[in-house]
């Protein structure tokens, strides 16, 4: 069976988070290859292209050398599960994970039962586009006939998946790393607008944030003190009040006072 270009240099970069020049990436793959060939450069362009389109994930060109972007510290073990198919790898709607992955290669639009978390269970057709993995789970994002528009869909929330013989075009707009540019998790999309969000931390989570970066748009301003440039949704603002007092909102005002009411709303309930 054929290696996956796009998998295989993601673990290569993956594994060398000093980065790698252009040629050493090319003659890396001769290692792969049957007849011991070095991967043209015309086609390590594409497969950078179709990581970002189908993974979102980045190689970034600094100073001669090729790394990823900061993605989720769980995608080691994501990524190789679907280059090797590595059994001892748990997570939930895994079993769903190599269909999806097929029908994403071969554009073919898969029958899906889906349970949604609060609503009634329903059937659709739906055509993937890319698959998302962040805090510790996967998502299948595509066209979903039950809704009529792109959905992303939780692999734990699927009961049921079925290949069909029917193709789809993948729009050639599409790009994963451009939809979720602005998320901090599983949701994107043109409807997600970011702010410059400013925060203030302590020592142990300035250390923290310094290795493990909340959103690829993280700078450091001043010691202790972040910006981000991201969507205010649910789950971002989630993760910031999971930091306690460890954390404080400088700007917008707005969501400082909305982690001041959720926080007030804790308080009361001890």
């Amino acid at each position: 069976m054929a290696i996956n270009k796009k998998l295989w240099l993601i673990r290569l970069l993956r594994q060398r988070p000093q980065g790698l020049s252009r040629q050493e990436i090319l003659n890396a793959w001769a290692d792969e290859d049957d007849r011991g060939r070095p991967m043209p450069p015309s086609t390590f362009h594409d497969q950078c292209n179709e990581m970002m389109r189908v993974y979102g994930v980045k190689a970034v060109l600094r100073n001669g050398r090729y790394t990823l972007e900061h993605t989720d510290n769980g995608e080691s073990d994501f990524f190789n599960f679907l280059l090797e198919r590595n059994e001892d790898f748990q997570m939930a709607g895994s079993l769903f994970l190599p269909d999806l992955h097929e029908a994403i290669e071969r554009r073919r639009v898969v029958k899906m039962e889906y349970h949604p978390l609060t609503k009634a269970a329903y059937t659709c057709m739906l055509s993937p586009y890319c698959l998302r993995f962040t805090q510790g789970n996967a998502y299948v994002v595509g066209f979903s006939s039950h809704h009529s528009q792109v959905r992303t869909f939780a692999l734990d929330r699927i009961r049921y998946v079925q290949q069909l013989p029917q193709r789809f075009t993948r729009p050639a707009d599409f790009n994963a790393a451009i939809y979720f540019q602005h998320s901090y998790g599983a949701f994107g999309g043109d409807d997600i607008a970011p702010e410059t969000i400013e925060i203030r931390c302590n020592e142990w989570l300035t250390s923290y944030l310094r290795q493990r970066p909340l959103h690829p748009s993280q700078r450091e301003s001043s010691p202790g003190t972040f910006t981000l440039n991201v969507a205010l949704t649910k789950d971002f603002v989630s993760a910031l009040l999971s930091f306690g007092p460890a954390l404080e909102v400088i700007t917008p005002t707005a969501l400082r006072e909305q982690l001041r009411a959720l926080a007030a709303e804790m308080v009361g309930l001890y």
